[in-house]
């Protein structure tokens, strides 16, 4: 994963069909797509080593909003 981009074209390719994509391409726009989920969803971010060190502090950001779920929208991020 090269970019902020990337992660997106990949996760929305992953969870075709449970979450829509909208086009917008920010984190903003990722935590309301989030909102909406009903259902579980298990994000694996593999080689998360080096999309840190390619991504930097947008990936800490992104892992925030991927994790910050109300209650009953339960998300569980691996990192391999």
């Amino acid at each position: 994963m090269r970019s902020p981009d990337d992660f997106y074209a990949q996760f929305f390719a992953a969870t075709q069909g449970l979450m829509p994509d909208y086009g917008w391409r920010n984190l903003d726009a990722l935590h309301d797509d989030l909102r909406d989920l009903t259902e579980p969803l298990t994000v694996i971010w593999r080689e998360s080593d080096a999309a840190k060190r390619q991504l930097g502090d947008w990936f800490n950001r992104c892992l925030e909003v991927v994790r910050e779920r109300e209650e009953g929208q339960p998300v569980t991020v691996l990192l391999r």
